[in-house]
């Protein structure tokens, strides 16, 4: 929730600084949102699946499910830094202004 309003309150003042500058932190914030919603859903499902095998009593199913997030976690890296890097700002629509503003250059 701290996450939102700190979103909320970087556009509010960078708004005062112009279009492209509110362009950019518009379209990094969708960015964030969906990053950080992933790996939310991520903890919460480990640590159901880990509750319940603690609670069993199952090391070798805690072991398993910690190994098998990990590489999930790293995986789900790898294709945000892809995906970050063959442009996915410019498919949701940055402006090559904006993206000045943020220090990066079309590839």
């Amino acid at each position: 929730m701290l996450a939102t309003l700190l979103q909320y309150v970087d556009t509010a003042m960078v708004g005062q600084l112009g279009q492209n500058a509110t362009a950019a932190v518009s379209v990094t914030t969708t960015i964030t949102w969906l990053v950080g919603s992933i790996c939310s859903a991520l903890g919460i499902a480990t640590l159901s699946m880990i509750s319940k095998a603690v609670g069993s009593g199952d090391r070798e199913r805690i072991r398993r499910i910690s190994s098998q997030v990990l590489m999930l976690a790293v995986s789900c890296g790898c294709i945000c830094y892809i995906l970050y890097r063959v442009g996915l700002l410019y498919v949701c629509g940055l402006s090559q202004e904006s993206a000045a503003l943020l220090g990066m250059e079309k590839l």
